[in-house]
């Protein structure tokens, strides 16, 4: 992959922002001084405030950007639940798209390069002209031609898109912008032959093995040598082996699932010294929101399918009693993305024979 010099990182941040010096303390003010009235005045207000205790700075030093805040918190660590920090979190980012800076639309702002000029008069596809917009006024900002584009471009557009508050979803954004160049690759000769992909820029979120303490580390060798070996005169030990495959997929979940613990807060490395701290149930909630929190609380079947993995865990290795063991099953439910949310009620006559409904006859 071809990084682009760390500078040009740094400056890629500022590449979509303005330039004004309103800070959340000016919109506060705006809000005293009747920029809004009534129950929504008083939840701006509030929302402000905690606001201002997650940041960990005054307001005064907090320009109109929240998403690098945001993504550097956690509600367990905060002491506030998942709901209220997302609440937080909308107030937040309305108040920012509402009252905020107003700025032009962003070919408004940007003069493209004669390289890219050039290159947007062989689309003859309006949409996939507005697809390249905000990379064409990236790489004209950065003097980026387009036959320099690279893996290390889209790395400072993604940089300038999480820093820009009124795009929403900036991974959606670059995931169109790579598949719409690439069409037009496909289909103009005189496109540059560059090839784009997804850039590989995920940090390291799994902290090896020897992060956590020994006992953790032979715990975890125990449940290998249990599951791969289940001894047939041992009542308790599993009726089957599993493939070498699975115990290798359980572990790295039983370390990403601590490495989870770790990040949102819940405990140091030092303390989770058993696969049983992994699903005692303040640990195994913590783990979860902080799961839930990298898919914008969205239940996907991986998340659900981990926490199945872990009650499993729970119930055959750990030995759990039966009142945690149920807590946790109640939690994997609610994790459940296919899970129903009503129930249709039946009416009296009404009797379910084989799944089928069939009515009475008085």
């Amino acid at each position: 992959m071809n990084a682009i010099p760390k500078q040009n990182q740094i400056d890629s941040s500022e590449v979509f922002l303005s330039n004004s010096p309103r800070t959340f303390a000016d919109l506060k003010s705006d809000i005293k001084a009747g920029l809004t009235s009534g129950t929504k005045r008083r939840d701006l207000l509030s929302a402000l405030n905690r606001f201002e205790a997650i940041a960990k700075m005054p307001l005064e030093k907090l320009p109109g950007k929240t998403r690098k805040v945001f993504a550097n918190s956690h509600p367990a660590s905060l002491g506030i639940s998942q709901k209220t920090f997302a609440n937080i979190r909308a107030q937040i980012t309305r108040l920012v798209r509402e009252h905020g800076d107003q700025m032009p639309h962003l070919t408004r702002r940007f003069a493209l390069s004669p390289e890219w000029k050039d290159l947007f008069g062989l689309i003859d596809e309006r949409l996939w002209r507005n697809g390249l917009n905000r990379l064409a006024c990236y790489c004209s900002a950065m003097e980026i031609t387009p036959a320099e584009v690279s893996s290390g471009t889209l790395i400072g557009l993604s940089t300038a898109l999480e820093a820009e508050e009124v795009v929403k979803d900036p991974r959606n954004i670059l995931k169109h912008t790579i598949v719409t160049w690439n069409r037009c690759r496909r289909r103009y000769p005189d496109w540059p032959d560059v090839v784009l992909a997804t850039p590989n820029r995920r940090e390291r979120v799994t902290l090896p093995m020897s992060t956590f303490p020994e006992s953790f580390q032979g715990d975890v060798a125990a449940w290998k040598q249990r599951m791969l070996h289940p001894d047939p005169l041992d009542l308790t030990a599993p009726d089957k082996s599993l493939s070498p495959k699975t115990i290798e997929s359980r572990v790295y979940l039983f370390r990403r699932f601590a490495t989870a613990l770790v990040k949102s807060g819940t405990l140091p490395p030092d303390e989770i010294t058993s696969l049983t701290v992994l699903v005692e149930p303040k640990a195994f909630k913590s783990g979860l929101s902080e799961m839930l929190s990298r898919t914008s609380n969205k239940k996907t079947a991986r998340i659900y399918n981990d926490a199945n993995s872990l009650r499993y865990l729970a119930r055959h290795y750990c030995r759990v009693d039966e009142t945690v063991f149920q807590e946790l099953t109640q939690i994997c439910k609610k994790l459940d993305p296919h899970r129903p949310r009503h129930r249709r009620k039946l009416s009296p006559d009404l009797i379910r024979v084989r799944g089928e409904l069939v009515e009475l006859k008085h």
